[in-house]
């Protein structure tokens, strides 16, 4: 077993500096990620309702993945809603929830919201299917082992993600930048994580 002499933050300023480049070459890789932006790339632009999306199991993997919202995968009816519902109406879940991983979701996908799940065209335009898969692979490859050993691909995570979260909620409803936020402020995440809304 050998000990690797970089430290985490020399790993994260190098990772940092190169992340878009460096997602790039691990989702060509990783066989899983290569095939799930490729069928991705395929089929997306033929999307043009919510239930087409979350009938296309692969396209909604790659699209929620991109927008870290993969553990909600079995949640059908919360990402209904999500594609269902006007993103601006201060009514819809994604806006009066204070989520911003929600928002910014149910923000990308407006063109359905705004119709009720549905549109004339494809709201996954080229400018849709670059940005989910420039997400995706830089989610993988933040999730890949050679980064979650050593925190760096959270703390990767909390560099692009924080420029978008601009509220309290917005961060502690995201599990990674909580985890950040927690670390970095020296508490025990778990410990942490055990106190009520108002303690945290």
């Amino acid at each position: 077993m050998s000990i690797s002499s970089v430290s985490p933050v020399t790993q994260f300023l190098q990772a940092q500096k190169n992340e878009a480049s460096a997602a790039a070459t691990y989702a060509k890789t990783d066989i899983l990620t290569h095939r799930d932006v490729s069928t991705f790339t395929q089929d997306a632009s033929s999307i043009t309702s919510a239930d087409e999306l979350m009938k296309n199991y692969s396209s909604l993997q790659v699209v929620l993945g991109a927008y870290g919202l993969g553990s909600i995968s079995n949640q059908t009816a919360l990402i209904k809603k999500l594609l269902t519902q006007d993103p601006s109406s201060s009514t819809s879940l994604a806006k009066s929830s204070g989520n911003a991983q929600w928002l910014a979701f149910a923000d990308a996908f407006k063109t359905m919201g705004e119709n009720g799940g549905t549109a004339t065209t494809s709201p996954v335009t080229s400018d849709v299917i670059s940005s989910v898969t420039t997400k995706y692979q830089e989610t993988q490859y933040e999730q890949s082992k050679q980064n979650t050993k050593n925190g760096v691909g959270n703390a990767l995570y909390f560099t692009r993600t924080m420029t978008d979260t601009t509220t309290l909620s917005g961060i502690m409803s995201d599990a990674k930048l909580m985890k950040v936020v927690e670390t970095a402020s020296g508490f025990d995440p778990d410990t942490f994580g055990a106190l009520d809304y108002d303690q945290q």
